[in-house]
């Protein structure tokens, strides 16, 4: 599990404090992201967490689940027919490039612009435009590519 795999949601036993690192311990309700496209619909299921709204359900009276983000409080990832992952937003790592690479495969190798338009007119909840200049500029410390769990610079 991503969340768990990025350091972003971290399980321990409640009386001697180990961690866990097993994902079958919780049980996470994720959104599905609207999209206006059948074709994404059809090969790609695109998941939202976002830690006030969605519940994460565990054995409460044996474990605690920790819940390390600052500044932001939603994550997006996309999962492939072959369940290969691409996180979006909010993790430490973003995968957009190689998420745009996946689709341009289908797409009988599009450019990379065509298919980051089609991701922009048919996904509303992620900047894409930003996440993509950033990636490709080396701009690391751009608000729309910084992890949910890392501060933000004040000035």
């Amino acid at each position: 599990m991503n969340l768990i795999e990025d350091g972003i949601l971290t399980i321990q036993d409640k009386n001697n404090k180990n961690k866990y690192y097993n994902p079958e311990l919780i049980n996470m309700q994720f959104d599905t992201v609207k999209t206006t496209s059948i074709y994404l619909d059809e090969n790609f299921r695109i998941l939202k967490f976002n830690l006030r709204k969605n519940k994460v359900e565990y054995d409460r009276d044996k474990l605690v689940a920790l819940f390390n983000s600052s500044f932001c409080d939603t994550y997006v990832l996309a999962i492939d027919s072959e369940n290969n992952s691409y996180k979006l937003s909010g993790f430490s790592k973003n995968d957009l490039l190689y998420f745009i690479n996946s689709i341009k495969k289908i797409f009988h190798d599009k450019s990379s612009k065509y298919v980051l338009t089609y991701l922009k007119d048919n996904i509303q909840d992620i900047d894409f435009d930003c996440i993509y200049k950033s990636l490709k500029n080396e701009k690391f410390d751009n608000r729309c590519i910084i992890s949910c769990s890392e501060g933000i610079r004040s000035h």
